[in-house]
């Protein structure tokens, strides 16, 4: 850890909406408040949709603290298999080879090479548990957004994180990466 102490933000009770707001923020630490440079205070684009870009206070704090934006959820919750499972069966049923045994019975296997860039993984929690075609990679990305919407049929849970790279952000690896934790 870069600071030994300065843990806490205290809760100042002024108001209800005041005090309500300390359990929404985010604060980077201490150790950054230190520093000479504002790099550490700017929002990120990774971090729009769920940090408010407006609710940061005056002052030294500023771009420190941080709070969750509206509809931010925080998920301290470990899925059921079954969320898994579900997530997995969709993307078989739009025409991925997901490793592991099928329906069927049978066993798939990771290939040894991806078809010189025409197929891409899937990477579920940080693991490789399939490949897809790269020309079926956005219609991928648009099935699981819509299993996620009709999450009471398809299992799929609501707060899965649908990433999908394509070409055109050049200089990452391609693929299909979701996350669940």
């Amino acid at each position: 850890l870069m600071q030994a102490s300065g843990y806490t933000v205290v809760a100042d009770k002024l108001n209800q909406a005041r005090f309500s707001s300390h359990f929404a923020s985010v604060h980077r630490g201490q150790y950054f408040a230190e520093m000479k440079t504002t790099t550490v205070r700017k929002l990120l684009p990774e971090t729009w949709g769920f940090l408010c870009p407006v609710h940061t206070p005056d002052g030294s704090p500023c771009g420190l603290l941080n709070h969750l934006s509206a509809l931010a959820k925080v998920v301290v919750k470990q899925h059921p298999e079954k969320a898994q499972t579900a997530v997995l069966m969709t993307l078989r049923n739009i025409g991925a080879h997901i490793f592991g045994k099928t329906p069927e019975g049978d066993v798939l296997e990771p290939p040894e090479d991806l078809v010189g860039g025409k197929l891409v993984w899937i990477m579920l929690d940080g693991r490789p548990v399939g490949h897809i075609d790269v020309n079926r990679l956005e219609y991928a990305e648009s099935a699981l957004r819509n299993a996620k919407v009709n999450s009471k049929e398809t299992g799929v849970p609501l707060d899965l994180e649908v990433v999908s790279i394509t070409k055109t952000w050049e200089r990452l690896f391609q693929g299909l990466y979701l996350f669940l934790a």
